[in-house]
């Protein structure tokens, strides 16, 4: 699925000329505190609803305000991952879409991606969880999978991710076909891979809230 796949055709984008009332309206009847700003159907950034409530000068309308994220915007044949990573990086509520000459498509919003994330096989399918912790260089994902297959058991779906950025120890997320993990994580054990955790449909009484941050981390893939 590619950005131009998911767009919002809901949320307007104003024009240098539309008035702070008109911004701050608009933003109050969608529920956003940012909107892209269009001019001739080219992208140009966006205003923050700070800016325009911060605004002591009684300005009249957009474009007597400073506009940001001018380079904060997706290509619309982009992997929708690829929206994703920008949106957690960002921690914004929307992006703008454009072609590679910056032609204004439209937004994408973070509900958007989490409707599609909840729409996948990895979320939607029944399944446990199962977090590896291992070396970068002692990951291969054709021996886990060798190991988990050997117990009757599928891999839906895996996400990686470093513990400390920059370090060589990797976290592996694995969502299986099963609730019942048992037999795969023994089977793990056994060949020395290291289980952190493993979630399935009855949580223990010990699921505390680092657990719950590699789970939320793993549905945000």
């Amino acid at each position: 699925m590619i950005a131009r796949d998911i767009l919002n055709y809901m949320i307007p984008a104003l024009k240098p000329t539309d008035s702070i009332d008109k911004a701050l309206n608009w933003m109050e009847d969608y529920k956003v505190g940012v909107l892209p700003v269009v001019e001739d159907g080219k992208f140009l950034g966006y205003v923050e609803q700070d800016a325009l409530l911060n605004d002591i000068s009684n300005l009249s309308n957009i474009s007597s305000l400073p506009l940001s994220g001018s380079d904060f915007h997706i290509f619309e044949q982009s992997h929708y991952f690829e929206v994703v990573k920008l949106l957690s990086q960002e921690e914004s509520s929307l992006i703008a879409v454009t072609d590679e000459l910056k032609a204004y498509k439209g937004v994408i919003t973070s509900n958007e991606i989490v409707k599609i994330i909840g729409q996948s096989t990895a979320v939607k399918n029944e399944g446990a969880i199962i977090v590896l912790s291992m070396l970068q260089t002692n990951y291969s994902l054709a021996e886990i999978s060798r190991l988990i297959e050997s117990n009757d058991a599928k891999i839906l779906s895996v996400r990686l991710e470093q513990v400390v950025p920059g370090d060589s120890e990797i976290l592996v997320s694995i969502k299986i076909n099963t609730e019942d993990a048992t037999k795969v994580t023994a089977t793990l054990e056994r060949f020395n891979y290291k289980v952190v955790t493993t979630f399935s449909k009855v949580f223990h009484q010990d699921f505390n809230k680092d657990r719950f941050d590699i789970l939320m981390k793993y549905l945000q893939m």
